[in-house]
């Protein structure tokens, strides 16, 4: 759940690691996300302007019910040993918020369980796959304020959008623009 909400909301690990329980709110424009509609995150600034809050848009339809399946189901589980005013989402067996070392850790065993160990793969590889895959989907305006960058040409050096996928793309639009071209063609004769 820890990695999939990093990927899905694009987050830092950082981000991630400070969610509370309450970092929800809904999305009056799509209820169907019930209380997870968007996720309340403080992020780095740029230039050395400290934090900075953004809402980030739940985009990834699965992302609710697996969230609440984490809080309900999961998240209870590392109690046991919390403080019971404990609002970390993210709980390492101790009960104590999730430590950035202990998510590194984490995930190199996900990787080695997925066949990917030495690709020298890190968390952080999360934002860049969410910032490739949502740019598939979504304007680069988008994709830039929910990731929360500055420039659109930060955005773009978070892209890694393989050239077959481009040439695909050429492909479709100009082969597509020709057979209007000489559909229109034909009707005028």
């Amino acid at each position: 759940t820890f990695f999939f909400t990093l990927y899905s909301g694009g987050l830092r690990i950082s981000e991630g690691l400070n969610l509370n329980v309450n970092s929800f709110a809904p999305n009056p424009a799509l209820p169907e996300l019930g209380p997870y509609g968007f996720i309340k995150v403080w992020g780095k600034g740029s230039r050395g302007s400290g934090k900075r809050f953004r809402t980030v848009p739940v985009t990834h339809p699965d992302f609710p019910e697996l969230m609440d399946w984490y809080i309900t189901r999961v998240r209870p589980e590392f109690l046991h040993r919390a403080d019971p005013n404990e609002e970390a989402l993210f709980l390492s067996e101790r009960g104590t918020r999730l430590k950035s070392s202990s998510a590194d850790a984490r995930f190199k065993i996900a990787t080695r369980y997925c066949g990917l160990e030495g690709e020298g793969l890190t968390p952080h590889c999360l934002r860049h796959s969410s910032v490739t895959h949502e740019s598939l989907r979504f304007s680069i305006e988008m994709v830039r304020r929910k990731h929360g960058h500055a420039s659109a040409a930060t955005t773009q050096g978070y892209m890694h959008v393989p050239d077959v996928m481009v040439d695909d793309e050429i492909s479709s639009v100009v082969s597509r623009e020709l057979d209007d071209a000489l559909n229109t063609q034909e009707k005028k004769e």
